[in-house]
């Protein structure tokens, strides 16, 4: 009944929740230097991007995309 469509509802949301915490949304800044992948709203995973840490992310090529560090860089060796 209506108790199971809250309970779905509320679900869908944390769930949401969730995905929006964990991702990065254009013109953030980046935490991290590294390469990012584009994920899609519905999870779908689309092309990375080599993004500098403090640097804003760019735009995404579909609307309420986000972004999720795939490879860190690490810079603090001066290798790259």
């Amino acid at each position: 009944g209506a108790s199971r469509k809250a309970v779905a509802a509320v679900i869908s949301l944390l769930s949401m929740a969730a995905a929006k915490t964990n991702g990065l949304k254009p013109g953030q800044t980046a935490p991290a230097s590294g390469q990012y992948q584009t994920i899609g709203p519905k999870g779908g995973k689309g092309n990375e991007v080599t993004v500098s840490k403090g640097e804003k992310m760019p735009p995404t090529p579909k609307p309420n995309s986000t972004y999720i560090l795939v490879d860190p860089s690490d810079n603090k060796s001066g290798k790259t």
